[in-house]
């Protein structure tokens, strides 16, 4: 076990006997960002762990702890529960646990929503969490949907591309990737991809890459990133952000 893990179990909340109370007044700090509390959230932060590879768990962490940080700032309204769950959940196609005939973001969804049945969400809520899992990697449509699935959006391009990093605090950033390191998830991400492509069983759409004038995302739609420029501090930060998309 690696020194990241061992320092998230030291903050992590014992899980409690039932899943009833969501309320999102419940909060604790991780890696300095306040975020909804309660033990169905915890249940999914250890079933994220125990399914997914140290370099996509730490991603989903760091999505969710950019996710929370975007409405903070932002001042959004949205169920933070939902967010948390679908960010946290939303690589999970990506693990040897999870397999399906679709691309992986849908078997993901597919597998999120089944782990939380029956464990007191609407089904209003579980659609959010299956269209954040789903779209998770299609911003030009995610972005277009409700504000859960948006934010949710937003907290996961930011850690994958870099998008939207001049919104928050160079220092929170830094806070965020120190408690959660990114462990060449680029690298990683792009051979689990390439495995997918010898899987006939499970498909991987290609990882984002590199355009002249910013990222592309799954759609090769182009996302201008040059607005991330600009204080040297903040360019140190875009660095560990970016370094790998070439």
């Amino acid at each position: 076990m690696n020194s990241e893990t061992v320092m998230y179990k030291q903050e992590t909340v014992a899980p409690a006997k039932t899943f009833v109370n969501r309320d999102a007044s419940q909060t604790r700090l991780i890696a300095g960002v306040s975020v909804p509390d309660g033990p169905l959230i915890t249940a999914v932060i250890e079933h994220a762990q125990q399914l997914s590879e140290p370099y996509l768990f730490n991603h989903a962490m760091r999505s969710w702890l950019f996710a929370e940080a975007i409405g903070s700032v932002k001042g959004f309204n949205y169920d933070r529960e939902v967010v948390a769950i679908g960010t946290i959940l939303h690589d999970i196609g990506l693990t040897a646990s999870v397999s399906g005939p679709n691309r992986f973001e849908v078997n993901g969804a597919d597998a999120a929503v089944s782990f939380i049945k029956g464990k007191g969400l609407s089904d209003r809520r579980a659609q959010l969490i299956w269209d954040l899992v789903a779209l998770n990697s299609t911003p030009s449509l995610a972005l277009h949907k409700e504000p859960e699935v948006a934010v949710g959006t937003m907290g996961i391009g930011l850690d994958y591309g870099g998008f939207g990093l001049d919104a928050l605090p160079a220092a929170d950033v830094e806070r965020i990737l120190s408690v959660f390191p990114r462990l060449r998830m680029k690298q990683q991400f792009a051979e689990t991809c390439r495995g997918y492509f010898c899987d006939g069983d499970r498909t991987c759409m290609p990882p984002i890459s590199r355009t002249s004038d910013g990222v592309a995302d799954r759609t090769g739609r182009s996302i201008n990133t040059s607005s991330i420029a600009g204080h040297p501090r903040r360019n140190d930060v875009v660095t560990k952000f970016h370094s790998a998309l070439s």
